[in-house]
């Protein structure tokens, strides 16, 4: 199981660990769903843990966040380990771009190596649309940093001056910037890489100094991902992206802003704006459109929503619900309340 603060993406694996640290099993009382034995129906195998799972999160969608089963699914055999491996995936995938590239990450330092290889490759796309793109729209890269209390004040504005000395064609690419301003603990803890919602890569490794190495300092991992969990990563992106505060100044200070009381903070500050809304894709992918990829079940939960530091218990989720349930049963009389 791989888990990010705004997307869930669960194999079948993980649904067997998670399904074993939920403490009970589920009945069939707990929640009904048509289409119950969706996995079996599709490839031709059930895995009962993974449906009680799937069960659980499905209720959810729309309400605490979205919801995205998905089959057609190829992963990498071998996982991308540390930093180096991952980010030069992640900049190979952003160079062979057409469309689109969505990238967030938690912790972004401008002057650490990840930041460099990510912005290489952003160069690289450059250099290769300049020869295959003609006539083409540009390439647009949307780059979404997270910001909680200790990050640097001036993130942005170091980033907008990493972007600026690229000396980019904005004909060719189209660099747009946002920082997810974390309110209590809702922070933005996804790290994910999609690229015209085709490919994706997840991982657990921040765009941070400290994943440079060598000597690593973390054993993260990454996965290629590639059908339809990738369109349902750019659906979580697009939840996140929407909280997002558009970066508007490039490598220019961050000035107070006006001082009308009538406006509120980001129409005070000409720096940030509201972003524009990414569309949302149907996860599912035609059946003409999925030669080549293996059926291999993925579960996305994306939270289009922040997380408040406390939840009440009107947007308890399955989960919680479930742990209370089985905390007063008496085989788990001992048992304490969770929440996740």
């Amino acid at each position: 199981m791989v888990c990010i603060n705004r997307a869930v993406v669960l194999g079948l694996v993980g649904a067997i660990v998670l399904a074993a640290a939920a403490g009970c099993s589920a009945s069939s009382d707990d929640v009904t769903s048509d289409g119950a034995n969706i996995v079996e129906k599709e490839c031709g195998a059930y895995s009962p843990q993974f449906d009680k799972i799937r069960r659980l999160v499905e209720p959810l969608n729309g309400r605490m966040g979205s919801y995205a089963m998905t089959l057609h699914n190829t992963m990498s055999a071998e996982p991308l380990l540390r930093g180096p491996q991952i980010f030069g995936k992640m900049a190979d995938l952003i160079a062979e771009a057409e469309e689109e590239v969505r990238f967030q990450t938690w912790r972004w330092d401008n002057d650490g190596e990840p930041a460099k290889i990510i912005l290489a490759g952003i160069k690289r796309l450059e250099e290769r649309r300049r020869t295959t793109g003609a006539g083409k729209p540009p390439v647009v890269v949307r780059m979404l940093i997270n910001k909680i209390a200790f990050s640097p004040s001036d993130q942005m504005t170091q980033l907008g001056k990493r972007i600026e000395d690229l000396k980019l064609d904005p004909k060719l690419v189209d660099i747009q910037l946002a920082e997810f301003v974390a309110v209590q603990a809702g922070a933005n803890h996804a790290k994910t890489l999609i690229v015209d919602s085709k490919k994706a890569v997840l991982t657990g490794t921040n765009a941070s100094s400290d994943n440079a190495g060598p000597p690593p300092i973390y054993w993260d991992a990454g996965y290629l991902l590639e059908g339809e969990v990738a369109r349902g990563l750019h659906n979580d992106f697009a939840g996140g992206w929407a909280d997002g505060e558009m970066w508007n100044c490039g490598s220019q200070r961050e000035s107070q802003g006006s001082t009308d009381p009538t406006l509120n903070e980001m129409e005070a500050n000409p720096c940030r704006s509201k972003p524009k809304p990414i569309g949302q894709v149907d996860v599912k992918i035609p059946a003409e459109q999925a030669a080549g990829l293996s059926c291999v079940p993925i579960m996305i939960v994306g939270h289009k929503e922040r997380t408040s530091l406390l939840v009440s218990d009107d947007n308890e989720n399955a989960q919680t619900k479930r742990s209370r349930a089985c905390s007063r049963s008496p085989r788990n009389a001992s048992a304490s309340k969770r929440r996740i």
